[in-house]
């Protein structure tokens, strides 16, 4: 009996702008191809709803429906400008519920920028 395994796993990161100076990168994990993860990576959406980030599953439409997912703590990494309106971002420790706070709730982003790399890269 021989069990087919997957050599490589892909993770695909969105990077999602939710306040002028503050973006947030969103990964998820355990995509079979690079192509799979950048297609996801390119089409998914996050919203803060009651202090909750949800993800969607990728379709390429804004609108969020039953199929939403929480996303964890540790699949956001956020960033802040260095300065006011500056394109240069360096990494701030900040919760969900603490950029929640800072954005508002029902606000639906689109991704900015995303890319796909391998598990274990």
């Amino acid at each position: 009996m021989t069990a087919d395994v997957i050599a490589k796993l892909y993770t695909a990161t969105g990077v999602f702008q939710i306040a002028q100076d503050i973006r947030v990168n969103v990964s998820v994990e355990n995509f079979p191809t690079q192509q799979e993860a950048e297609v996801y990576a390119q089409a998914f959406h996050v919203k803060f709803v009651d202090g909750t980030l949800l993800r969607d599953e990728g379709k390429g439409s804004p609108l969020f429906d039953e199929n939403s997912r929480e996303v964890l703590e540790s699949h956001v990494q956020f960033s802040e400008a260095k300065t006011s309106g500056s394109n240069e971002y360096d990494p701030v420790a900040m919760t969900i519920a603490q950029a929640a706070a800072q954005t508002g709730t029902d606000i639906t982003f689109s991704p900015i920028a995303w890319h796909a790399i391998e598990i274990g890269s």
